[in-house]
Order: C-alpha cells, then structure tokens, then sequence
C-alpha cells in the first residue's frame, strides 16, 4: 500500500490553463492548475482513450469460458471499470440523437457485466487468500455466478450489438455530439455539475471541473457521512457508498490522465491522503460483502465478528478522516 501511495505523487492534477513556471509560488500552491500541455481538446482525448479502453476489454471478453473460476475474472473487471470510466468521463462530448443514444445502451450493457463479473469475482476476494492456489471453492456457487457471466459475455459479442458499438466510436466527432438529460449521466461523474465542455474545451481543464466538481459534492455531504454510527446499516449505506465513489473517480481521474497535470508539493500530498482514503473505505467495503456473504449462508458467529470488525473500522476510519483529510485541490 505505501509503495502505492508514494507512486499516487507523480498523478496529481492541478488546472487552470497556464505554461509550467508561470505564476507565483502562492498561486501554485492554492489554485489547481493544468500543464502547459494544451494542445489536446476534450474531444480529441475522447477519441483517444473511449475506443481504446473498449478495444482492450473486447480482446479479454473472449477469455471466458464455462470452466472460468472467480480469481480469473479480477483482471477482466479491471477492463470493465476502466471502459465504463472512459463512457462516463467523457459522457458530455459522446455521439447519439434523441431517438437513437446508443451511449445508453452501451452503457447499460458495461453495467451488467461489472456486475455480474464483479459477484463472480468476489468469490474469491471473500476468502482472503494469499494467492488462487489457496482458494478453496464451492463448485455449486461457481456455476451459480458464473452463469451470469456468460449470458453477459454472449449478449456483448452479439453481431448487431458489436456492429451498433463500431459505428457509435466512429461517430465520436465533434459534429455528432449530444448533449443528454443530466439523469442520463452518471452521478458520481457530470450529473451535477454546471457547465459542462465541449468537445473543443481543452481537455486539462475540463478534467479539473469534473474534479472540483466531485470534491464540491464530496465535502457537501461528509457532516451526514461522519454522523453515521454503523455502516452495517442498510439505510446508512448509501451515502457511505457515494461518497466513496465520488472519491474514487476523483483519483482515478489523475492517474488516467496524470500527462496533462503539474503538482504543486503540497497537492501532491493531498492526492496522496485522498488516495489513501479510496483505499481505506475499499478494504472496508470488501469487509461488508463478505458480512453479507455470511449472513446468506446463515453463518451467524461469522457474521457478528464482522459486523465488530466493520464497526471498529468505522470508527478508526472517522477519527482518521476528521483529522486528516481535506477534500479540495
């Protein structure tokens, strides 16, 4: 984790339109700022990354078979989220019509298959084993989560639907752009804020809207987040799981696009806290699923000693995040 964290320095995003060395030292250390690496548009960025992160998941799709186990479908998930994040980072400058958004579509499919992948995966992060070689699985539930899987996986190489995919990647031009009802974003992504870009918007600063944006909405509903007593609790996860993702995306987003961003010193080392805070509700999260997991197997002793597990957690997470994490940039 701390090797992971230190790397986390090189990724840190600034913004603002500005050439490397301009500026005071005040500025560069209060106001996000971009690069002097400019040139690229929002636009031309998405033309770039949207494609090529759906290229690389449809290589890896073919991989899964019926004799496909849990800890195979890790490095496919990560292929997963990394095309849903390229669809909804760029979601205000994707090609559709009113009668015809195939970005939905798309979208929706990527959805399924997180999902489905993501169950099946968990078999095996449940266990918290060192390696696969240790894992130890109930073949009924493989099948049970695999299947899933493979309905996804036949519904993603369908003829039309990949033929639909091809001809909404040609079409990402600055001529097709369609500009969706805020309800068709995502929320932890552009839903919620103001002015989206453009497709001719350099793409550094589009970047760091998003970014503050996240952050804004972020610090808006940390008080309700810290005021929860137990995240056991069904109907005080939400707004855990929420916040955690808005987090998320904000450092994603500077390890994606880390080339267009300058760090001041002390932004890096705010990066690094955020990061760690992903990090932290992360292994947190992993302890709620396997808590449901055990709940559904009806392993009560489990369950409780997790549900102490999760709660003490909590508390450490709070007492940590009061003290020492500010979510701005």
């Amino acid at each position: 984790m701390k090797s992971f964290l230190i790397a986390s320095l090189t990724l840190l995003i600034v913004g603002g339109c500005r050439t490397i060395g301009s500026g005071s030292a005040g500025e560069s250390e209060s106001e996000l700022r971009a690069n002097s690496n400019q040139a690229i548009t929002f636009g031309e960025l998405a033309q770039e990354r949207v494609f090529k992160s759906y290229q690389t998941l449809a290589e890896n799709v073919g991989r899964l078979s019926k004799d496909s186990l849990p800890h195979e479908g890790k490095a496919l998930r990560k292929d997963l989220d990394l095309a849903r994040d390229m669809l909804d980072i760029f979601a205000p400058v994707m090609p559709g019509t009113e009668k015809n958004d195939f970005f939905l579509a798309l979208r929706e499919n990527l959805d399924m298959g997180y999902e489905s992948v993501g169950f099946f995966k968990d078999l095996y992060d449940v266990q918290g084993v060192a390696s696969p070689d240790e894992a130890v699985y109930d073949q009924g539930e493989v099948k049970e989560f695999l299947k899933p899987v493979l309905d996804w996986k036949e519904s993603f190489l369908d003829k039309d639907f990949q033929r639909a995919s091809q001809t909404f990647f040609e079409t990402i031009d600055a001529d097709h752009v369609y500009k969706r009802k805020s309800k068709d974003l995502s929320k932890f992504y552009w839903r919620n804020i103001e002015n989206l870009p453009s497709f001719g918007d350099p793409a550094g600063d589009s970047l760091i809207r998003l970014i503050k944006g996240l952050l804004k909405q972020a610090r808006a509903e940390e008080d309700q987040l810290l005021e929860i007593k137990s995240v056991v609790d069904k109907d005080d996860q939400e707004v855990f799981h929420d916040f955690r993702k808005r987090v998320r995306t904000v450092v994603e987003v500077s390890e994606y696009f880390s080339e267009l961003f300058d760090p001041s010193e002390i932004q890096k080392a705010k990066l690094v806290v955020l990061t760690e805070l992903v990090a932290r509700y992360g292994a947190l999260h992993d302890k709620m699923i396997s808590y449901d997991r055990a709940l559904e197997k009806d392993k009560k002793s489990k369950a409780k000693e997790l549900a102490r597990e999760i709660d003490a957690d909590w508390q450490d997470i709070k007492k940590w995040q009061k003290d020492a994490v500010e979510l701005k940039l």
